[in-house]
């Protein structure tokens, strides 16, 4: 509204005679009152506008780092992120790489029972998650297809055994578990945290300039990688399949290990 229609309005509203000259001063008054009225509401209007136009900046920036979800998942981010002022996607995420297992569960029980975990430290850490352990269970279940469509099953570059590229290839499609996928997540892990390393496996080496350069052996004799570990947390039968396996896991990261030069 321009500020002539919204002076008219007032006039008409108070009922202003303005050919009542005994009142001419009063009315001028009333008129100037007008005016700041006017820009009183109107510097509100653009304060509220820049807000509204500050949060959906906000809301927008946030949307660009969860498009890899689901719309129903953003719309869960969005909300608790507008509510709470949290990124529960980072958090997650955070959970879920750390676990060295997730990538290796099976949809259904197996994911379930993990989720109970991950839904516990989540809601320890952030109260009001405890009214979503379904949206939870959820975003594992897409965070899961997110690593394994990053990863996918790009075998051709790794010196693998035929027998290992056959178990793999075999193991994804009899249980939908991306072993190349859950591999490099590990290593990334595994190899960045060298007080899980046992000392045997450690190997110094120097540079020319004498620093010392500290690396995992991947040619360790005794439980290459720390597999042990990571097998005592899987279910019974995952377990035997994978055990029974352990050769062509560990030629699997041996591989990623020479192609990543780690």
């Amino acid at each position: 509204m321009r500020i002539e229609e919204y002076i008219k309005l007032r006039r008409k509203q108070d009922l202003l005679d303005e050919t009542d000259i005994s009142r001419k001063t009063e009315n001028i008054h009333k008129i100037i009152d007008y005016v700041f009225d006017y820009y009183k509401i109107f510097e509100s209007d653009i304060s509220v506008r820049k807000k509204e136009e500050k949060v959906n900046n906000r809301l927008s920036r946030y949307l660009n780092e969860i498009n890899s979800y689901s719309d129903e998942i953003q719309q869960w981010l969005l909300q608790t992120y507008s509510r709470f002022d949290v990124k529960v996607h980072k958090y997650l995420e955070f959970l879920l790489n750390n676990d060295y297992t997730f990538l290796l569960m099976r949809e259904g029980k197996q994911m379930k029972k993990l989720s109970y975990t991950i839904f516990s430290k989540a809601s320890n850490k952030y109260s009001f998650l405890n009214e979503y352990p379904n949206e939870i269970l959820c975003f594992m279940l897409e965070y899961r297809k997110i690593c394994y469509n990053d990863n996918g099953l790009k075998l051709s570059n790794l010196k693998l055994n035929p027998k290992t590229k056959k178990f793999i290839k075999m193991y994804y499609e009899q249980n939908g578990v991306n072993l190349f996928a859950w591999a490099n997540k590990y290593l990334d892990n595994f190899l960045n945290d060298r007080y899980a390393w046992p000392l045997s496996h450690v190997i110094i080496e120097h540079d020319e300039k004498n620093n010392e350069l500290v690396k995992y052996d991947i040619n360790a004799k005794r439980d290459v990688f720390c597999l042990n570990a990571v097998f005592e947390i899987l279910d019974i039968e995952t377990l035997m399949e994978l055990k029974a396996h352990k050769k062509e896991i560990i030629d699997l990261l041996k591989s990623i290990c020479i192609i990543k030069n780690y």
